[in-house]
């Protein structure tokens, strides 16, 4: 089986469960996204997609302290809101396209214990992968790895 990991901001990571090890981990976008949900979605194997979705998560008024001046701050924070709200977004339409093209999704809740965020090292260590990744598509891999 294919398992697919999709952090909806730019990640995408393919898993082999038989092989068990990632086919491709990619920093891509929207578009992209959907490009290769359309290839791997067609194919002669079972496909299985890990979506993370932001919107199970609790809606929070995100504070940047570090900022001192108020209006950078106050800008700062309504960008950071912004780009919260077009992930969801983005989420919603990855997996309204799985569900109307027949691909099972399932939707993933952001936590602190889903192993994302992690930095290169600790994630080549970790998985084995050693090629180039970016903070997204190491976000989308950790969605499927080990599956």
């Amino acid at each position: 089986m294919i398992c697919i990991g999709i952090d909806p901001d730019k990640g995408w990571a393919v898993w082999n469960t038989e092989s068990r090890k990632f086919v491709e981990i990619q920093t891509v976008n929207f578009w992209e996204i959907i490009n290769k949900l359309q290839i791997w979605g067609t194919g002669f194997r079972k496909v299985k997609v890990y979506c993370e979705d932001p919107s199970q998560n609790r809606p929070v008024w995100i504070k940047i302290p570090d900022i001192k001046d108020p209006v950078k701050r106050e800008l700062a924070e309504k960008k950071a809101a912004q780009n919260v709200g077009e992930n969801k977004a983005k989420a919603k339409l990855i997996v309204e396209y799985c569900e109307k093209a027949g691909i099972e999704v399932i939707k993933q809740k952001p936590s602190k214990k889903s192993k994302t965020k992690m930095k290169a090292p600790e994630f080549e260590f970790l998985t084995g992968w050693k090629g180039r990744t970016s903070e997204h598509g190491r976000d989308a891999a950790m969605l499927v790895w080990g599956l």
